[in-house]
């Protein structure tokens, strides 16, 4: 009988012992794959089709510039003096963000430069993606 009560310790220290080296496994590997998502290129180069738009969210170099833009809108239109002018984009700073109404930056596909990422896209994107893009392309 004693020695049924040693083997059925042995078996319960070997089955937690067990259970505490699967459950550090995962927390290594969880923190593992957190470190590289947060692994930061700054050299990327993201290709983009200039006769559609980027999403929201996206980040951006514009030529002769040398601090990135989070683009916040799509088709935004610039009231002057004389006549309405559209733009592809309004963006602030990144990463500062939008610090003033009067800090935002209208520009259009052709001044992008570089595309560091490209920004959240689900299908209630895709679909207002196609939209204004087609918008666009027919206003051309």
């Amino acid at each position: 009988m004693n020695k049924l009560l040693k083997v059925s310790l042995n078996l319960k220290i070997f089955i937690l012992s067990l259970i505490v080296l699967v459950s550090m496994a995962n927390v290594l590997n969880g923190c593992e794959v957190q470190n590289k998502k947060t692994n930061v290129n700054n050299k990327q180069n993201i290709e983009f089709d200039e006769n559609k738009l980027l999403p929201i969210g996206s980040i951006v170099l514009l030529k002769d510039s040398d601090k990135k833009l989070m683009i916040i809108g799509r088709l935004q239109k610039q009231v002057g003096d004389e006549k309405e002018i559209e733009w592809d984009y309004s963006a602030c700073l990144y990463p500062e963000g939008n610090l003033r109404p009067d800090s935002l930056f209208l520009f259009n596909n052709d001044v992008i430069e570089k595309v560091y990422f490209i920004g959240y896209e689900d299908e209630d994107e895709v679909k207002y993606s196609e939209k204004i893009n087609e918008y666009r392309n027919n206003k051309k």
